[in-house]
């Protein structure tokens, strides 16, 4: 805590800059090596100007004004801010005990190897003086779904980094922490059709969209997080006369790239809807350009325009192979205004022969027990 570096006044450059060149430098200098000294401590006898402030920052704004200025006290309950003339370096007796307060001092003599590092976001720099570079950086903790979010104390729905075994980069998601006991990762998403879903094999592996909104997470990702446990897969979409269609799996897995993502799903658990995901159990992902089906005379991932587990059958009448069925269920469906039950709605995924339509779709996976 002693090392570490006030930021909070680099966003305050416009607002210093009002000055000449050389007061600018100056109240820049300072910002860049003002650092807490201790909490619950200030510095006594040597105020130079005292007045009530509204945060630490405010505070800080009194130091660049006086050209003397060495150290701060803020106090956080009284709001209380000191200006300083001197430092605990030359003073170290008059460091007394105040509840609340804070001492903030510029340190001249200390440059703090982290102010500019190149550690990632996913990282945390310490100093090191041993290091090249003054500091090392160390991969940051992230847990390995929602569920270890939530257990972790994170009981609010919203966008967290997880990272999976195997993973390499922490990916963001969004955690319903609401539905069902909470702790649900949530692997698709679809609310308006916004985004667009006819994507590539490469796309479809990594993932795309925004967590905040319509994404797919990447099967990748996937495939190692459902692999590390056995995981519930809940699916619930809404259609054009905002009816609400749920279907909950005992089991759900993707294998890796080299096994193409074949689909593992158990029987339908629960639901008010048939069991249509049944129909691609063991089937392989495909997309446009990557057509893996079990028939090479037709390429639904091209037809689809859109990646999926598909899965062909002819339908027969009579002695006649009359169509193919590419999917019983199909979530990943480009949004289009053809639908005839629409009625005025802007967009829609096309099921049922494109006669129904699908306004939502939320497909979310959460550790069994």
């Amino acid at each position: 805590m002693e090392r570490a570096v006030i930021l909070l006044l680099i966003a305050f450059t416009s607002r210093l800059l009002k000055g000449t060149a050389t007061e600018s430098e100056e109240c820049y200098r300072k910002s860049m090596l003002l650092h807490l000294r201790s909490e619950n401590a200030a510095l006594n006898g040597h105020v130079i100007n005292s007045e009530t402030t509204t945060s630490a920052v405010s505070c800080s704004f009194q130091c660049l004004k006086q050209a003397s200025c060495l150290s701060i006290n803020y106090n956080t309950e009284t709001k209380r801010c000191d200006v300083n003339n001197a430092d605990s370096k030359t003073n170290p007796d008059n460091v007394i005990t105040e509840a609340g307060s804070m001492l903030f001092e510029i340190w001249n003599d200390i440059v703090d190897p982290c102010y500019q590092h190149e550690c990632s976001i996913f990282e945390t720099c310490y100093p090191a003086a041993e290091s090249p570079m003054g500091y090392n950086c160390t991969m940051n903790s992230y847990y390995r779904d929602c569920a270890e979010v939530y257990d972790g104390g994170q009981t609010s729905s919203g966008v967290y980094f997880i990272q999976p075994d195997g993973v390499a980069i922490p990916v963001q998601v969004f955690c319903d922490m609401e539905f069902d006991g909470g702790g649900w990762t949530v692997i698709q998403n679809r609310v308006d059709g916004s985004l667009n879903f006819s994507r590539d094999w490469e796309d479809y592996k990594t993932g795309f969209g925004n967590a905040n909104s319509e994404y797919w997470l990447g099967n990748e990702v996937i495939h190692k997080m459902t692999n590390q446990k056995q995981y519930n897969l809940y699916i619930d979409v809404t259609d054009a006369d905002s009816i609400q269609v749920w279907a909950k799996f005992p089991s759900f897995s993707v294998s890796d790239e080299a096994s193409l993502y074949t689909l593992t799903i158990g029987d339908q658990l629960s639901g008010n809807e048939i069991d249509h995901m049944k129909y691609h159990n063991g089937v392989p992902f495909s997309t446009w350009d990557r057509d893996n089906e079990n028939n090479n005379e037709y390429n639904c991932g091209e037809f689809m325009e859109s990646g999926w587990w598909y899965k062909q059958k002819y339908i027969q009448k009579g002695w006649v192979l009359h169509n193919v069925i590419c999917y019983k269920t199909e979530l990943n469906k480009e949004f289009y205004a053809d639908c005839p039950e629409l009625k005025g709605a802007k967009y829609g995924i096309g099921v049922d022969g494109d006669e129904h339509c699908l306004l939502q779709t939320n497909m979310k996976i959460k550790p069994v027990n």
